[in-house]
């Protein structure tokens, strides 16, 4: 339910900071963030009342992530790229390598995890992050 929440919060983070607010998408990253926070507390609180209420609430943390993940992933390195000067397929190689990065990081974290709590201890985990 989080990642189908999170398909509509990124597609509606992208339309409204483009439709409603001229692009200004660090506005929209805001307010989702805190909506993160609030949709968190709504899940905590779903989750001692019904099943069906707790997936709801997590297709609402789920929308409230996607957005700014993908607001600050690949718009906003073709953003940058764009104003640079740079044009053409360089735009979509910069945001897939972003998005490369990010998938590649969502792969290795959990082995890095692994390791590190294994070798160092949890309080060495924790220092690192």
């Amino acid at each position: 339910f989080f990642d189908f929440g999170g398909i509509f919060g990124a597609v509606s983070a992208g339309f409204f900071a483009d439709r409603f607010l001229g692009g200004k998408r660090l506005v929209c990253v805001l307010v989702l963030t805190l909506a993160t926070g609030f949709s968190i507390l709504i899940f905590s609180w779903a989750s001692h009342v019904h099943v069906a209420a707790m997936m709801g609430a997590m297709c609402l943390v789920g929308f409230a992530i996607a957005g700014p993940d993908a607001l600050l992933g690949a718009a906003a390195a073709q953003d940058l790229t764009e104003r640079a000067g740079v044009t053409g397929s360089a735009l979509s190689m910069a945001a897939g390598l972003v998005n490369g990065v990010g998938s590649t990081g969502a792969v290795v974290q959990g082995y890095v995890t692994a390791f590190v709590s294994d070798v160092y201890g949890w309080d060495a985990l924790f220092g690192i992050l």
